[in-house]
């Protein structure tokens, strides 16, 4: 970022709001089913008592890379949750 941007823009504190997303990406195996992945991430994200219900994870396909699959995983939780 430029210094012209930070001395002239706006600044967003995000650590400010009530809430944040934690954006996680997991690999996995070519060889491994995407909807039991899928399963298993949003029973990880249920049982974690940090995590919001609402909105609700967001699961899905982010890279084909050479020998894996890159799955992203966006949860919420409240900010003082996060550290």
């Amino acid at each position: 970022i430029p210094n012209g941007a930070i001395t002239s823009g706006n600044i967003t504190n995000f650590s400010a709001e009530a809430t944040r997303r934690i954006d996680l990406t997991i690999t996995v195996s070519y060889h491994e089913d995407l909807r039991t992945v899928k399963k298993i991430l949003l029973q990880i994200a249920s049982e974690n008592a940090r995590v919001m219900k609402e909105p609700v994870p967001y699961i899905a396909v982010s890279a084909l890379a050479d020998t894996h699959v890159k799955v992203v995983m966006q949860v919420w939780v409240k900010t003082p949750d996060h550290y």
